[in-house]
């Protein structure tokens, strides 16, 4: 929560002005409404990724990118999470420079990998509308989790260089003041990744969104015009034979049934890709809302203190509340989104439930 300087940190609570090195710990609402987040962002992800681990059926291809995502989160919340609160409670980092250095790693970088989680999401659906033939036959598990690999290495290459050069440049006594990266000795970095990485992926989602909404729109349209049959011709009319008196040649009764077998397999096997792409849109719909509404105030304030010294107290707390349900938010999102899912927790849920009575 912490992707741009360490003058939000300051907001929360002063850095400590004593001659002293003592640390005094000061629990605020704030770090009380961080912790529940923390609670069930565990909780929620965690369940959700043992149904992932357990049930073969939800492991598909697109399914990977929800998988990214919950790790992602879950990283957050046992990594970053605890160690935001401690920087919240305490007068001064007490943990030490090293742990900082983990600190920051995690506020950008894992959170960062949860934007890029949610942006792979958006790029595949928007992908899939838009190119469907290549899609079906390109996208497959490798290359979801190539992706997903490929979003992550992208992310250290961008964000690792500029906090190894505070750790080792510009990092300041953590026994005075609070963890935070001071940005502004890296102030061309900060504003661009401020920018590229914190910044755009609410505008990626949006127009993937758009995107998604126009192509299926103008798809459901031509489907409809190839529904529209001609009238039936007149064959008496035409050839003097009327359709009862017509030579008519019959088929096997074998091969028919075998025919007729396949297209009910066929048809069922379509419901179900249906199925599954329209729970893959709503879930796109769905997070882009939440992200939306959850990130964009916190980014929104990051990018004003670049070029402004102002603090917004109140609208800070509010804004990193926000923020902080966000990873709650997600797996909530998967579950409304697909039945299938909502069956699974179920039938996890009273196996636990089983198993402890």
């Amino acid at each position: 929560m912490n992707n741009l300087t360490g003058s939000k940190d300051e907001v929360i609570v002063l850095m400590s002005n004593t001659s002293t090195n003592a640390t005094t710990i000061e629990w605020t609402p704030l770090a009380m409404i961080f912790t529940l987040a923390t609670i069930l962002s565990i909780l929620f992800n965690g369940l959700l990724m043992v149904v992932f681990i357990y049930d073969h059926s939800l492991r598909t291809p697109f399914n990977v990118y929800l998988i990214n995502l919950l790790i992602a989160n879950l990283l957050c919340s046992i990594v970053q999470n605890p160690l935001e609160i401690i920087n919240t409670i305490s007068s001064n980092f007490w943990l030490g420079p090293q742990v900082c250095t983990l600190y920051q790693y995690a506020g950008y970088i894992l959170q960062a990998s949860v934007s890029g989680a949610h942006i792979l999401i958006a790029v595949n659906r928007t992908w899939a509308v838009t190119h469907p033939i290549s899609y079906r036959s390109i996208h497959s598990q490798v290359v979801a989790i190539a992706l997903c690999l490929g979003m992550w290495t992208y992310i250290h290459l961008v964000l690792l260089p500029g906090i190894l050069i505070d750790h080792l440049y510009y990092r300041m006594d953590m026994t005075k003041q609070k963890c935070f990266l001071d940005s502004s000795k890296q102030r061309t970095w900060a504003i661009l990744i401020q920018v590229i990485v914190f910044n755009n992926p609410q505008l990626i989602m949006v127009l993937s969104l758009i995107t998604v909404l126009v192509m299926r729109h103008i798809r459901e349209g031509k489907k409809k015009l190839r529904r529209v049959e001609p009238a039936p011709i007149n064959n008496t009319a035409i050839t003097g034979i009327s359709p009862s008196t017509s030579l008519k040649f019959p088929q096997p009764s074998q091969r028919a049934s075998t025919n007729g077998e396949r297209s009910s397999a066929q048809g069922t096997a379509k419901v179900v890709a249906a199925k599954r792409e329209s729970n893959a849109y709503t879930v796109l719909g769905l997070l882009t809302i939440s992200a939306v509404v959850c990130w964009t105030p916190l980014d929104a304030l990051y990018t004003l203190e670049i070029f402004s010294t102002e603090q917004y107290p109140t609208f800070y707390q509010v804004a990193a509340i926000l923020h902080a349900f966000q990873v709650v938010l997600d797996p909530i999102m998967f579950v409304v989104s697909s039945p299938n899912m909502r069956m699974n927790l179920r039938r996890g849920m009273k196996g636990l439930v089983s198993l402890l009575l």
